[in-house]
């Protein structure tokens, strides 16, 4: 059987990554905090039969890159069978994200590809992968970049110009399989595309799901949730694979959530597994509000009608505009304006001629 047909069958990628990451704004390239990167173990579950996997972007720590961002690496057989090439592609489609150095953008296309060459092993692999990761592989691929022709892209349209991110350099090395060792890993279901998964407000109810890899034919899975913080409680079912969790009214409170799986064999052997902790941080209510109000203003704001960042290149209009402002378009900035300046002055603190005692 060729390779590639090993790796469609895989359900994990286990990968070393190294990578050069540039951000080019127009022609002007912007400076990043720690353009290289070097990840060892970098673990990318996949669906079997098919050569596609999907990662977010915060999974590679690109220094640029401050939101969420998924990607599907659409895979198809290369130069021959014992080699795959892959193509990005936007998940979710167009997707807003916080572009350091530039603010926030909406990246409307991925570009690019990478070609790994593989080679087929019949005996598995046996040894440390990480935590919380399968160190056993019924087979294994190995996995290395070939050509020289490796890199990725995202990348914005507006008026003024591109905003490029490139990811070039790209050099793979890894391992593909089917987990023998079974593992569970908890995930966060993200309520906001302005905070991360492990923020929250108080009060808000935090939606968790349990991934358990290598469940063997014909086993049943038992599932137990619970949660560390006394004001925490877990809404409806606990042995569910998923669980709802309504979070304290204790701004800064740390709520801790876990999952206990329980594998019953076939033959009525158990093997119980316990999943990493997921901490949450309940923001206080305020600071979150802000923090909400101020990106949304942000991803909302009529990027074709108001230039937030001038390109010192070429920018024949004045005053930040794209365009020639007509009524529809100055009544817009002026409502953005309003409400811009309603919020900054929620934020700046009483003076001593409005404190009251």
């Amino acid at each position: 059987m060729a390779a590639i047909d090993d790796l469609a069958k895989a359900r994990l990628l286990l990968l070393d990554i190294s990578y050069h990451a540039s951000l080019t704004w127009g022609l002007i390239p912007i400076s990043l905090p720690r353009p290289d990167q070097n990840l060892s173990g970098m673990v990318f579950p996949k669906e079997p039969d098919t050569l596609d996997f999907t990662f977010d972007a915060q999974q590679l720590q690109i220094p640029a890159l401050q939101s969420q961002l998924l990607i599907t690496m659409k895979g198809a057989e290369g130069v021959d069978s014992d080699h795959v090439r892959w193509e990005p592609s936007l998940k979710t489609g167009s997707t807003p994200v916080s572009v350091q150095g530039v603010g926030m953008l909406t990246i409307d296309g991925v570009g690019g590809a990478v070609t790994c060459g593989l080679m087929d092993s019949g005996d598995p692999l046996i040894g440390p992968a990480g935590p919380s990761v399968p160190g056993e592989f019924a087979f294994y691929v190995q996995l290395t970049t070939s050509g020289s022709d490796n890199s990725l892209t995202a990348h914005t349209t507006y008026a003024g110009g591109d905003t490029q991110l490139a990811l070039s350099n790209l050099a793979i090395m890894g391992r593909a399989g089917v987990p023998v060792d079974l593992a569970v890993s908890i995930r966060r279901s993200v309520w906001s595309d302005c905070f991360y998964p492990w923020q929250a407000r108080v009060g808000d109810i935090a939606e968790f799901s349990a991934d358990v890899t290598a469940i063997p034919d014909g086993a049943s899975v038992g599932f137990e949730w619970a949660t560390s913080d006394a004001g925490a409680m877990i809404l409806g079912s606990k042995t569910m694979d998923h669980a709802r969790v309504q979070l304290p009214n204790n701004p800064q409170a740390i709520v801790t959530v876990t999952v206990t799986v329980t594998v019953t064999g076939a033959d009525g052997a158990s093997q119980v597994l316990n999943a990493a902790p997921f901490n949450v941080f309940v923001l206080d209510p305020q600071l979150a509000e802000r923090m909400e109000f101020f990106c949304k203003i942000f991803m909302e704001t009529p990027t074709a009608t108001v230039a937030r960042f001038i390109n010192p290149m070429w920018d024949p209009l004045r005053d930040l505009v794209t365009r020639p402002a007509d009524q529809r378009t100055v009544e817009e900035v002026a409502t953005f304006l309003r409400r811009l300046s309603s919020a900054l002055g929620e934020l700046r603190p009483a003076s001593p001629s409005r404190i009251r005692g």
